[in-house]
């Protein structure tokens, strides 16, 4: 039987749609082994992509998803607020919520979506904030749904999070970095921080009497949030969020999609051989004799493949759409729809 859709809350402007489901198959390989993993002794902060802003919308599974992908070490191409809006709406149909018709879901929805996109082979689960810090360090960013507060809204001038007041819905941000208390002197990672200025933030944690860790943590509300988007969240704050049924999944065996391979000549639908080359792209990338191979859209109008005559862009809303023509028919997509084709070279 499926889930009752909860009601997504709106505080400030922002709506708050993330909601917690655990996969326990996954909660059998956490990030890092055993229930005593320390905290690491070194610290990392992974070089991150584009900082989106999901406006008043929700869909911050989606951007949680997309700003992981965009992030080291692995780093997806050309990820963007479209992306994320199809990641979230493809989420949506992969959790246990019945339609489409709400706001919200889950971080084990989005990466069940990231795994079906090909960008990794599977993910993991953080059952502690230690295991969490470790796999940060050692293996990449993490995507993690938790609690939002009233005092969640922004930062203090060091660009800290310390959360306050009551809770008001939850939200999904992307973790990108770990610094422990006595780590290593890493001038390298000192200088990254200080040119994103969150050094002060990160000495002001560690000096505390609360917290042996902070965490750098990206979120999806455009680069007014915190200090350019980022912010500092102590492993205090981790802890409560760990306590409070917070989700924390880590994608495992990361890897580019694929992008292009050779293939031999064929015939076009004029009967013409051609040199073409396959290309696995988004929508808003496709042009004028493209040619769209099998599965949707190209099956919606009873051929193997349509080559495309015309393009034309839309926009619904905030999403941005492309409308394709071909000799057989026409149909609208998002623009960060991902699609096949060949094209000539």
């Amino acid at each position: 039987m499926a889930a009752e859709v909860i009601p997504a809350p709106v505080h400030d402007g922002r709506r708050l749609d993330w909601f917690p489901r655990f996969d326990p198959a996954s909660l059998d390989y956490p990030m890092a082994a055993g229930p005593s993993t320390p905290l690491p002794i070194r610290g990392r902060l992974w070089q991150y992509g584009p900082v989106l802003d999901q406006g008043n919308e929700g869909a911050c599974v989606g951007f949680g998803c997309v700003a992981e992908a965009a992030a080291e070490p692995v780093p997806v191409p050309r990820m963007s607020a479209a992306t994320a809006r199809a990641w979230y709406r493809k989420a949506q149909r992969r959790d246990v919520w019945p339609g489409e018709s709400y706001d919200g879901t889950s971080v084990l929805a989005g990466c069940l979506e990231g795994r079906a996109r090909g960008l990794y082979s599977g993910f993991r689960w953080a059952k502690r904030a230690e295991q969490l810090a470790a796999g940060v360090v050692e293996d990449g960013p993490a995507i993690i749904g938790v609690e939002w507060r009233e005092g969640s809204y922004d930062t203090n001038e060091l660009g800290v999070l310390r959360p306050s007041g009551d809770v008001v819905g939850g939200h999904c941000v992307c973790v990108i970095g770990f610094v422990p208390v006595g780590y290593t002197p890493d001038e390298e990672l000192e200088a990254e921080l200080e040119e994103l200025d969150l050094l002060d933030g990160v000495l002001a944690v560690l000096k505390s009497e609360d917290d042996d860790g902070a965490f750098i943590v990206q979120n999806s509300w455009g680069r007014s949030f915190g200090k350019g988007g980022l912010c500092v969240v102590p492993l205090s704050v981790m802890r409560d969020w760990v306590s409070s049924g917070g989700e924390f999944a880590q994608p495992q065996g990361r890897r580019l999609p694929a992008t292009k391979t050779a293939a031999a000549p064929e015939q076009d639908e004029n009967g013409r051989e051609e040199s073409t080359t396959t290309e696995h792209i988004n929508a808003g990338d496709v042009t004028e004799r493209d040619r769209i191979m099998e599965g949707h859209p190209a099956r919606d109008l009873g051929k193997g493949s349509v080559t495309v005559t015309e393009v034309r862009r839309a926009r619904s809303g905030m999403e941005p759409l492309v409308r394709i023509s071909t000799r057989h028919g026409a149909f609208t997509l998002p623009a960060s729809a991902p699609v096949t084709v060949r094209r000539p070279e």
